[in-house]
């Protein structure tokens, strides 16, 4: 027996020798024509257009499912251009449909977990694409501005990757992999003057939107008593008297004033459930750096969360006597950090214009919203400034790839926007019709040996074409 300890311990030292990261007992190197870092659903929806293209597609994600905010982790419903049924006529369709419908007919009552398995079954059986969930890209391999491949690990497999790639997604939300490699981002709001946006603040600032804790509860037929944790903050009726959190169906005013809910009116509208909430539960905004503060924020926004439940539960009358807390995020909801440059930043004029650009590749139509910059702690002040705007407008490829790198394109909200255009692109459905564009011409780029900057006047409507056909 002693002798069998010796050799395992052996074993494992003689693994581990000479490696220079010893997390990594194993190490691999792969090739790949595109590689998309980030799965979310912009992520998603890029690595499965370019894989339908014949491109040999990898998709790294640092979590153990696919989906972003989408996901079990997180619980954020997916919204896009036809703000919550505003604009009737407008939607996302293409690959975020098919997941959509998919989890229509498996998951009847909209169950994250389930959907996990719908969005991971697009993936896992895809053809043209590897999947490394549980993934964390750790470095860059650069040849001039130039990405030759990216470092991973992956935690389940105490493994190690090389991943070399012709074409680079960043898709991972905070523009991870392209300020790893020197590209030139944004953080917070653009003066009003860079632009001409009327919307804007006068001088530049480095707020951003916060993050978010969701819950949700279980009506368990009796009543159930909740004990609130020391540790979590109190609030009152007076503290929360700008943010709804009774059953209800509103309509955002401009400026975001709640007033009754009319259908057709084009407003925004607002739900607001005692069961699952509540998106105003959000810090953040003001920090110096809301990525690198973000333990802090969670930290503090679970402090929220319990303190929120504690008032429906034990102040005043909320008709949640026979709900029980059934489960509180522990990973927060990223709306915004890192923007990064493209050539063109798509701003609150064009929005507000319906811009058709001639390299349109996507659109979008979520109402421009401007959250404020301390969260639940400006308890006087209205949550988010509501811009409503009629119609869609367009987003042209020169949003879609980073201007300083020679093979990085941009999927999801870390494109290249201003600040108040952000607040209507950075939305789920926006994202993901995003990335299948980009997919589709992350797979074009491989065929015709280009770079995303290739024939910038033509090569966005040739894009157009093979994403519509």
């Amino acid at each position: 027996m002693a002798g069998q300890e010796k050799t395992l311990c052996l074993l494992y030292c003689y693994k581990g020798e000479n490696k220079e990261n010893n997390m990594s007992i194993h190490s691999e190197t792969r090739k790949y024509e595109v590689v998309v870092v980030g799965g979310g659903l912009a992520g998603v929806c890029a690595a499965i257009a370019a894989a339908r293209k014949g491109a040999r597609t990898a998709i790294i994600q640092n979590r153990s499912m696919f989906g972003g905010n989408a996901s079990s982790e997180i619980r954020m419903h997916i919204v896009g251009a036809n703000s919550h049924g505003a604009k009737k006529n407008l939607g996302e369709t293409g690959i975020l449909l098919e997941i959509l419908l998919a989890n229509k007919r498996r998951n009847p009552y909209a169950s994250f977990p389930v959907f996990d398995s719908v969005i991971w079954e697009k993936v896992h059986f895809q053809e043209n694409l590897e999947s490394f969930l549980n993934t964390n890209m750790d470095d860059v391999i650069l040849e001039g501005k130039k990405i030759k491949a990216v470092v991973c690990h992956q935690n389940s497999t105490e493994t190690e990757y090389t991943i070399y790639g012709d074409i680079f997604v960043d898709a991972t939300g905070h523009g991870t992999l392209a300020t790893m490699c020197g590209a030139t981002g944004r953080m917070g709001s653009e003066g009003r003057d860079e632009f001409k946006e009327p919307d804007a603040p006068e001088e530049p600032n480095s707020d951003t939107m916060g993050n978010t804790l969701l819950f949700s509860a279980v009506d368990r037929g009796e009543p159930v008593k909740f004990v609130c944790p020391e540790w979590a903050n109190h609030y009152t009726e007076e503290d929360l008297k700008y943010r709804e959190h009774a059953n209800s169906i509103a309509s955002h005013m401009e400026g975001g004033k709640l007033t009754k809910f009319e259908e057709g009116s084009g407003r925004l509208p607002h739900f607001s459930n005692v069961d699952s909430g509540y998106w105003w539960i959000e810090l953040g905004g003001e920090d110096e750096d809301i990525i690198r503060d973000g333990e802090k924020i969670r930290d503090e926004l679970l402090k929220c969360v319990y303190g929120v439940w504690d008032h429906l539960k034990n102040v005043g009358n909320h008709g949640v006597e026979n709900l029980e807390l059934d489960w509180v995020g522990f990973v927060p909801g990223y709306r915004e950090s890192r923007r990064i440059e493209g050539d063109y930043l798509l701003n609150e004029k064009d929005v507000l214009a319906n811009r058709i650009f001639p390299d349109a590749v996507a659109y979008g139509g979520w109402q421009m919203d401007q959250h404020v910059r301390r969260g639940l702690l400006d308890t006087d002040k209205i949550p988010s400034q509501i811009l409503n705007f009629n119609g869609c407008y367009t987003i042209p490829w020169r949003c879609y790839y980073a201007k300083d790198l020679e093979n990085v394109m941009l999927a999801g909200r870390d494109i290249s926007t201003t600040k108040m255009a952000f607040g209507s692109t950075r939305v789920m459905g926006t994202c993901a019709v995003g990335g299948q564009a980009v997919g589709t011409a992350a797979a074009m780029a491989v065929r015709y040996g280009c770079t995303p900057q290739t024939d910038r006047g033509t090569y966005g409507r040739t894009t157009t074409g093979a994403f519509a056909g």
